[in-house]
């Protein structure tokens, strides 16, 4: 009885130091670490799988890890598909395509997401497929492929629509409204973003509201109506007076409405509007807004007379771009390097896998190789030990038929049969026959 509680106590302790190194891999503080135990520690189960995957995606998105994951995510990725478990394989191919993104890696980043969409489709997941579908739009967006983008935030708005989950399907209205208004279709923009509208309204998505009502201005600007541009403006100050006023919120305002006044004409307006975007965009630091505010003063300075300031501005806004110029090409060449980087590491992993295939194949060619020449050995053996015994059994048959003959014939008339097959007559000159019988003979 006392064997059989301590063996209960002994399997609890078990279960116990099993559900923390596996259940709670995630409780310290460097999560590379953590990801790199958990991987290393032995089989995971497809639930500890799915759980690493999500923590990983949220890590990932929350940009709290300073260590390069890419490695540990690989190995995830080929763990999952040593095993042909495809959820596990797809978020970790999608965990790959977020890190190449977060990287600045956007090849990289398009064909996971495109490896992750197609399993996904395999497994017929509807909420995967969009998560994967507005990933790729949003990467193809950052390098302004804009036809791409749009063909894959319309993808992911119809999974949405068929799932009737309407807070992300007024997200792809909104994206949808961006990318329409960057290709310059304007009317499809509009009935987007009035599509996103109406959903982030019944929705009570304050937030979301303020960013469409602010790039539906900016679709407003472009189209050169700017009394339709300051009219979405005041609804989206409307709204955001009820959250809170953020230095980039009021440079965007600021900037639309310096552009506003200055398609109306009121280039004083337009001043003071530009002048309040150089301060907000002073505080975020934000040099694209600085940009756009010096260009608009420039031209409001020029339109009154104004040739001082105008020269000003002028010059604050060459200055600018160079620097924005230089920042891009700055950027352009991180990317390149680490585009450069990741492609490195994907070799080195590719060559890590060929070697273990090349070993795996060589272990079991040897293992083969092994087993044939046993194999050839035991029929070898075998067949020399079935002939040795037909010889024996040879042997021990000639013994006695030589045995015979002798007994029935002198032993030099034996030998000459033996050695010709038969035998020459030989005549004698004298001989002595003899006749006999024996007693009782007959009676035998």
């Amino acid at each position: 009885m006392k064997t059989n509680l301590l063996s209960y106590k002994i399997f609890i302790a078990l279960s116990i130091a099993l559900f923390v190194l596996y259940g709670n891999v995630f409780s310290k503080s460097s999560y590379y670490e953590q990801l790199r135990t958990a991987l290393y520690s032995g089989h995971l189960s497809d639930k500890q799988i799915d759980s690493i995957n999500l923590k990983t995606d949220s890590v990932l998105l929350s940009r709290t890890e300073k260590n390069d994951l890419s490695n540990l995510l690989f190995k995830m990725d080929t763990l999952c598909a040593n095993r042909k478990y495809l959820i596990g394989q797809a978020d970790a191919k999608f965990n790959i395509a977020r890190n190449y993104s977060m990287n600045y890696n956007t090849t990289g980043a398009i064909n996971y997401y495109l490896e992750a969409y197609t399993i996904d489709e395999k497994l017929k997941d509807t909420m995967r497929l969009a998560k994967a579908a507005m990933q790729i739009g949003v990467v193809n967006y950052q390098i302004k492929n804009f036809i791409l983008s749009k063909s894959y935030y319309w993808v992911a708005s119809n999974y949405f629509k068929q799932m009737k989950n309407q807070p992300k399907l007024s997200v792809c209205y909104y994206l949808l409204g961006i990318v329409n208004t960057d290709l310059s279709l304007l009317d499809s923009a509009k009935i987007f973003f009035n599509k996103g509208i109406k959903l982030e309204t019944q929705l009570n998505q304050k937030i979301y509201l303020v960013q469409s009502y602010t790039e539906f201005a900016k679709m407003f600007i472009k189209q050169n109506q700017p009394d339709s541009a300051l009219a979405m403006i005041n609804k989206s100050l409307a709204i955001n007076s009820d959250l809170k006023d953020t230095a980039p919120f009021l440079a965007l305002k600021s900037s639309i409405e310096a552009e506003a006044y200055l398609q109306q004409r009121k280039f004083d307006m337009a001043m003071n509007a530009a002048a309040e975007c150089r301060k907000y965009s002073r505080e975020e630091s934000s040099p694209r807004m600085m940009f756009d505010a010096y260009l608009i003063s420039y031209k409001a300075a020029a339109a009154v007379g104004n040739y001082e300031d105008a020269y000003y501005f002028q010059s604050k806004y060459l200055e600018m771009k160079d620097s924005i110029f230089s920042s891009e090409n700055a950027e352009k060449l991180t990317q390149i390097e680490n585009n450069y980087k990741m492609k490195q590491k994907e070799v080195e992993l590719d060559a890590l896998r060929e070697t273990k295939r090349l070993s795996t194949n060589l272990n079991y060619s040897f293992s083969i190789g092994i087993l044939l020449l046993l194999l050839v050995t035991a029929l070898l053996y075998n067949r020399s030990v079935i002939r040795q015994r037909a010889n024996n059994l040879i042997s021990i048959e000639k013994e006695r038929s030589e045995s015979l003959l002798l007994n029935m014939l002198p032993s030099e008339v034996a030998e000459e049969l033996k050695r010709t097959g038969h035998t020459e007559a030989k005549q004698y000159e004298n001989v002595s026959v003899l006749f006999t019988d024996f007693v009782g003979f007959t009676l035998i």
